[in-house]
């Protein structure tokens, strides 16, 4: 079982206090572009704990969180 504060240690995201619930999981969809995606559900109001990031690892990421506060991953890697 994860825990909100787990999930915050392995991704080192912020957990806003309105969606601080016991346990949590977190969902990933690659997509082609992240900026893209981001600002679409910017636009229909979606929380936006992490704005596109490009990570060592050469992926850009960012993450929102569905209406019950768990962490939806939008990443793409790069070649």
């Amino acid at each position: 079982m994860n825990t909100r504060e787990n999930v915050a240690k392995i991704t080192g995201l912020n957990i806003p206090e309105s969606i601080n619930h016991s346990q949590t999981f977190e969902l990933g969809f690659v997509v082609e572009d992240v900026n893209t995606i981001v600002e679409k559900l910017r636009g229909h109001e979606v929380l936006i704990i992490s704005e596109p990031v490009t990570k060592p690892w050469r992926q850009i990421v960012a993450y929102v969180a569905d209406p019950d506060g768990h962490f939806i991953e939008i990443c793409i890697s790069l070649n």
